[in-house]
């Protein structure tokens, strides 16, 4: 996925390149299919070729993702109640709202931080802090402190490593494929030992 996004980036134009990173940033927040890592990962790496300036970089993937989740929050604020009405009805979705809801009110803060390494949760909690009405400006401090840091950290460490990006794409692929070895393997073993026991059992009933 990085090599690709790499392709179609508008190399030949710093300022496009910014724009794009910020876009892509902003468009991952709110539920494009696109891990935020990605996209951090690209911005170090662009830095490390000289096709973009390292601080700069820094600082415009940071208020990518705080804008994604400011929009993120306003929709929890605004369309939050509207899409509960419609989906109340639906089994278990009113006590787990209710339960969310709680759990929020006591430890909020530590959610914006803790969620910010967790692709697909991290898109949830802004709306969800918009939905249950968390105050804006501490929403906001909290979401900087997660921010800030998770950003320096991987653009910093794509910036050093270098052409060690496409590391990064081998060692995910290589977790599928173990992934899938693993899967395979407890389908293979799962079947085996449901044939042995129903042979068993037709041999009990002789």
């Amino acid at each position: 996925m990085a090599s690709m996004i790499l392709l179609l980036l508008p190399l030949g134009n710093i300022y496009f390149l910014y724009a794009t990173l910020f876009l892509l940033l902003v468009l991952a927040g709110i539920g494009l299919p696109l891990p935020e890592e990605i996209v951090l990962l690209i911005g170090g790496y662009l830095s490390y070729l000289e096709f973009t300036d390292y601080w700069i970089t820094v600082w415009v993937l940071i208020v990518g993702i705080l804008v994604s989740d400011i929009l993120g929050y306003l929709l929890g604020r605004f369309a939050g109640e509207w899409v509960e009405e419609r989906i109340s009805h639906l089994k278990h979705v009113k006590f787990v709202l209710e339960k969310a809801e709680r759990y929020f009110k006591r430890h909020g803060e530590k959610v914006i931080f803790l969620s910010r390494p967790l692709t697909g949760i991290r898109v949830m909690v802004p709306i969800l802090a918009g939905h249950f009405r968390m105050k804006f400006v501490k929403f906001i401090l909290y979401d900087i402190f997660a921010a800030v840091p998770w950003t320096f950290l991987l653009v910093t460490a794509s910036f050093y490593l270098g052409s060690g990006l496409d590391l990064f794409t081998e060692v995910r692929e290589v977790k599928h494929t173990v992934y899938l070895v693993l899967a395979v393997g407890i389908i293979f073993f799962a079947a085996l030992r449901f044939i042995r026991e129903k042979e068993s059992a037709g041999s009990a009933d002789r």
